[in-house]
């Protein structure tokens, strides 16, 4: 079985190209297309995710969970394949109809519109879930390089002016075509395509529409706000400022979600064959999630200042506030992402996750209707954080009983105040008092910052190792795979999986009644 490190290593390498690409470019288009031209690209794809959410539904999760519990034999790989995939195919075929009928009917630029088709097809040959499932990263990784790589050369060859916005769309989706078009080799090389019955067909469809609506609140989270943005501010100038800051405060959750996915993956086939091991896992998911996203989240929090005027150009000081609200988010949802992804989903609670989803994304409509009118971005941006904030006490809340949040919660908080008392140096600190260059400033924050996280960090970790903070000494154990050292606290591992050991089994039993 592929170690979870290499799987880890790969998919966030993935991630990190899917999104350097742009971060590459954004420099470049801000300066070249202006934040109206980046509006405009993002509330068209927006608009199309509308669409396409109906074509994958719930199969990032469900497909992956699907596969990795059919991997032990090719035949039964085979079938679980197709029969998930002919789903797709055939509501890929509907939505695709649908969408061409829209672009005649109301699209207010037809032409515009009709190149967004391509975003409905990459979505119909989208096969993410068979190769996250069956922990094929490695191949998702390094065909992205060239993808992407080809991709930033066509913007900067290309895109020269703000009439160039339909260029660079079609660029951008064309790229995004040929990144899952270079993965399906890889299928035809694990699988063998096979005759199914509509019946194996859409016997996914009922299980994947629970998923669905925990896929549609994630997403309305996401671009809700674009879209009403879009709608209360027709030049989509604040539309671009939301869009472009968007980008990087992605950056902190990057190896959360990757570490997320590989997880999901490994531990349904865990489950599958019955092995318990994966219930010591959560916690070191939960050090390692909260260290890596406390310190990004206030390191880029406490350079807002300088990194923005350098990165954009200047007139994008809105971008500042709008950092300073949305990168906290990045905490919430880190939290969140361990619990669903380490124990919520492997489980079956998909209508708990559900339930989160829904409840969160009524508080962000409610949040962005009251907000945004007075505020605009930054008032999508303080909805986006509310509704972060209840989709992650609302999953605390479903786990309670099963997990123990109060440990979690005081990891959390120890890597938070690291985190912020890094962000406190940074931010309040008038280096501009001793330094005059922006360049300079920006990195010696930086260098100052690694250096007050790294230690405070090592600190923590050296008085929590000598008090014999079993967590602690296991998470670094694990990190330096110290072996010797590991295989002093497994008789206080197992001890600690027999605690939760009867929580858990009355889960699985209670989560299999409500699957039934």
């Amino acid at each position: 079985m592929i170690s979870i490190r290499k799987n880890f290593f790969y998919n966030t390498a993935y991630h990190l190209l899917t999104l350097l690409a742009p971060l590459i470019t954004t420099p470049y288009l801000s300066r070249v297309l202006s934040a109206s031209g980046i509006g405009t690209y993002s509330y068209a794809f927006t608009i199309t995710s509308y669409f396409t959410i109906f074509i994958l539904l719930g199969l990032e999760n469900y497909g992956s969970r699907e596969i990795a519990g059919h991997n032990h034999n090719k035949d039964e790989l085979s079938h679980t394949f197709c029969g998930i995939y002919y789903m797709q195919l055939i509501l890929g075929i509907i939505i695709t109809c649908v969408y061409i009928g829209y672009c005649f009917l109301f699209a207010d630029d037809k032409i515009f519109s009709l190149v967004f088709t391509i975003n409905i097809l990459t979505s119909i040959l989208d096969i993410n879930w068979f190769l996250s499932g069956t922990e094929s990263f490695s191949s998702v990784a390094i065909r992205n390089i060239v993808a992407k790589t080809v991709m930033t050369a066509l913007i900067f060859i290309f895109v020269k002016g703000p009439d160039d916005v339909l260029i660079y769309c079609l660029i951008m989706l064309s790229s995004n075509l040929f990144s899952v078009l270079i993965m399906w080799p890889k299928v035809f090389r694990s699988i063998h395509i096979c005759r199914v019955s509509f019946k194996d067909i859409f016997k996914h469809l009922k299980p994947n529409l629970y998923l669905f609506m925990s896929v549609v609140s994630v997403l309305l989270l996401k671009t809700i706000d674009k879209f009403m943005l879009g709608i209360m501010d027709p030049s989509k100038v604040q539309l671009g400022y939301y869009e472009l800051s968007e980008r990087i405060i992605s950056i902190p959750n990057i190896l959360v979600t990757s570490l997320g996915a590989v997880m999901l993956s490994r531990v349904s086939n865990l489950i599958s064959v019955g092995d318990k091991e994966y219930r010591n896992s959560i916690i070191n998911t939960m050090i390692f999630s909260m260290l890596v996203v406390s310190s990004m989240s206030f390191g880029i929090m406490g350079v807002t200042e300088e990194f923005i005027p350098l990165f954009y150009g200047v007139g994008y000081d809105e971008c500042v506030k709008l950092y300073l609200t949305m990168l906290p988010c990045s905490l919430f949802m880190s939290f969140a992402n361990v619990i669903r992804m380490n124990y919520m989903l492997p489980n079956k609670m998909d209508n708990y996750v559900v339930i989160s989803g829904i409840v969160a994304l009524i508080v962000n409509v409610a949040a962005n209707a009251l907000l945004i009118p007075k505020f605009y971005a930054w008032g999508a941006a303080i909805g986006t954080l509310i509704a972060e904030i209840v989709d992650c006490v609302m999953q605390c809340i479903f786990t309670r009983k099963y997990l123990p949040l109060t440990v979690y919660l005081k990891y959390a908080a120890i890597m938070i105040c690291i985190g912020g008392a890094m962000f406190a140096v940074l931010y309040f600190c008038n280096f501009g008092a001793i330094i005059s260059s922006t360049v300079a400033i920006l990195f010696i924050k930086i260098a100052v910052g690694m250096l007050i996280f790294i230690s405070l960090t090592c600190l923590y970790f050296f008085i929590a190792y000598r008090f014999g903070d079993e967590n602690i000494i296991r998470f670094v154990s694990l990190i330096f795979k110290n072996k010797n050292r590991k295989a002093q606290f497994d008789a206080v591992e197992s001890e600690a999986t027999e605690e939760i050991s009867d929580a858990q089994d009355g889960m699985d039993s209670k989560s299999a009644d409500q699957s039934e």
